[in-house]
């Protein structure tokens, strides 16, 4: 197949960045689910970049090419694309990475020229059909996925090492009381806290305030952005994902990984954290909000601690979260479930 992807973008990015200065979640989706895909077909991302060309089998343009770059056999947009109705594509579907990425009224001009929405999740599937009205019969719910190679080899982990692993504004301005609890009660405890506004393409981190919370906190190391090596090689060495998740998740790719890397994660019921975390088996997830109250804080902190002072039930979680994150959701198989409904819809025309 000849499949294009669509995100319009205002940034200079392509494949390659994953690996070099970093890419946010929207961003780091794409380029795996591209390059698996591009494997057996012929895949065209069209973006914000100013450097066409090649990258593992993917090459990107920018969105001003995307007139001249037709027919395809599958279309894909990850934002609104003006004009979808005379494209020359056999296939016709919106990949929705963030549910407000197509508004309300952009949806009731759009939707009757897609084939299919793609979700993330039973929850991003409901959360999708109720606020745009989207039939039943145009939602495919999918998920992200994991690159085995990149956590195929098991990490040495270092004893009571945290990890919060996204962007600051998710739930790290409640790091401190949280991870203070857990500090005082288990002084071996360690956090390091990856990911910054850069991720996104802006020149700003927008970290100072999160910053300033973890400042003098000790066992805490404030990282930021950080090369997608150096990450991978946190994630493997930590033992807990510390998520105080303040947002509806969607899937949560950044949990996902942890998982991949041994590291279960520990996070509010919400969203879809239902679907990438095995409640009791590969995390925990908590029915109080841990930016509730203080009393929400605390009891993270001794879920967090639960597994601190049982090293074979942490142990049993991190293996059945590594196992559960490589069999159940590689990158291949989410690209073998795209390939799959594309020849479908495409057979049903």
């Amino acid at each position: 197949m000849k499949i294009a992807f669509y995100l319009a973008d205002t940034w200079d990015w392509r494949g390659e960045d994953l690996e070099g200065r970093g890419l946010g979640g929207t961003e780091a989706a794409l380029v795996f689910l591209a390059r698996e895909l591009a494997r057996h077909h012929r895949v065209t991302v069209y973006n914000g970049t100013r450097r066409p060309g090649r990258h593992a089998g993917v090459t990107y343009l920018p969105v001003g090419l995307l007139e001249r770059g037709g027919p395809w056999d599958a279309f894909v947009s990850l934002s609104y694309t003006p004009g979808i109705r005379e494209l020359p594509a056999r296939v016709k579907v919106h990949w929705s990475l963030e549910d407000d990425q197509v508004r309300v009224k952009s949806y009731r001009d759009y939707l009757p020229h897609l084939d299919c929405v793609f979700a993330l999740s039973p929850f991003h599937a409901e959360l999708l059909s109720r606020r745009f009205a989207i039939p039943p019969g145009k939602l495919h719910t999918g998920f992200l996925g994991v690159s085995p190679a990149e956590y195929a080899a098991p990490a040495r982990k270092v004893p009571g090492r945290l990890i919060y692993c996204s962007v600051p504004d998710r739930g790290a301005e409640h790091l401190a009381p949280i991870f203070g609890m857990i500090r005082e009660a288990y002084p071996a405890a360690s956090l390091v806290v990856t990911g910054d506004f850069r991720l996104w393409g802006r020149s700003d981190p927008g970290d100072a305030p999160y910053r300033a919370t973890l400042a003098g906190v000790p066992g805490v190391r404030y990282l930021g952005k950080l090369p997608r090596r150096e990450l991978v090689r946190l994630q493997g060495e930590s033992v807990v994902h510390l998520y105080p998740c303040l947002v509806q998740e969607l899937f949560c790719l950044a949990s996902l990984e942890c998982q991949a890397a041994g590291a279960p994660t520990v996070a509010p019921r919400i969203g879809a954290l239902a679907t990438t975390v095995a409640d009791g088996v590969t995390g925990i997830l908590l029915e109080r909000s841990p930016h509730a109250d203080p009393e929400g804080h605390r009891a993270f902190a001794e879920a967090v601690l639960a597994l601190l002072r049982d090293p074979q039930r942490l142990q049993a979680m991190g293996e059945a979260a590594h196992c559960r994150a490589l069999s159940g959701f590689s990158w291949e198989a989410v690209a073998g479930d795209w390939t799959a409904k594309l020849a479908a819809l495409s057979e049903g025309r």
